[in-house]
This record gives structure tokens, C-alpha cells and sequence, in this order.
């Protein structure tokens, strides 16, 4: 049986009074057009989607935009292309877009200048190291 706890963080109110959460969770974010998996728990790997987070929601593409707590800028890919990128312990947030028809440079874009973060691409990283 799978699970999936979706909460409405805009709701009214304190927010000082709601319990810290200690596991990872799914949240839908309309605003931001996408799933989002908000990492709590601390990790090294880039989240890749199960077979029930798929099921759970099916309009996920599989592009995916990962936001890290600690740094300035987000990390775009494909979970379907390579490996997966190893880094030192993180949390942060891993938004998979829902319109499959929107580019993902452009969701990128657009959710970098909303939450006022450097995109950065997998391929541009992939040419300064080259470099």
C-alpha cells in the first residue's frame, strides 16, 4: 500500500506550532507546476523516483530539478539518463515539472527566478569539467 502525504503549507496560521517533520515527503505545488519531494532526511544521492511514486503520480515527467538547502544553485537532469550524481550529505528539495510539454529549461528558469536561485545544467557542468 503506498502512502503519500500531501500538506498545504500556505495555510493560516503559525507555522511555529506544526511538528518538524523527520522523514521525507510528497507535496503538490500548483504554483510551482510540479511534484516535489522535499528531502528531510539527509542524503548523497539524487532522488530517483520508485515505481509507486510514478503510479502515484502520473503526469511526473521524467525530468527532475533538484534544489539543495546549502547551495545557491539547482541541479537539472534527466533521472533516466546516467548515473546518478554523488555528493556530500544533503537536504533540499527534488521538483519533477507536470507539464511534460514545457520545456525543463524553461521550468527550470522559471523556478530558479522564483525562488531566486542559479539554475545549473548537467551538460554545462559536464563541459567545465572537460574544460
Amino acid at each position: 500500500m503506498l502512502v503519500v502525504y500531501v500538506d498545504d503549507f500556505k495555510m493560516a496560521g503559525p507555522t511555529k506550532n506544526l511538528a518538524l517533520r523527520r522523514e521525507d515527503f510528497w507535496e503538490v505545488d500548483l504554483e510551482a507546476g510540479a511534484v516535489v519531494r522535499h528531502h528531510v532526511y539527509p542524503r548523497k544521492k539524487l532522488y530517483v523516483p520508485t515505481e509507486d511514486d510514478v503510479l502515484a503520480f502520473p503526469m511526473m515527467g521524467t525530468s527532475r530539478v533538484t534544489e539543495f538547502d546549502s547551495k545557491e544553485e539547482l541541479h537539472v537532469d534527466d533521472f533516466n539518463q546516467g548515473g546518478e550524481a554523488k555528493f556530500d550529505w544533503w537536504t533540499g528539495r527534488t521538483y519533477f515539472p507536470l507539464d511534460r510539454e514545457t520545456p525543463v529549461e524553461d521550468f527550470t528558469y522559471a523556478l530558479a527566478s522564483y525562488k531566486k536561485k542559479n539554475p545549473r545544467s548537467k551538460t554545462e557542468a559536464k563541459n567545465k569539467v572537460k574544460e
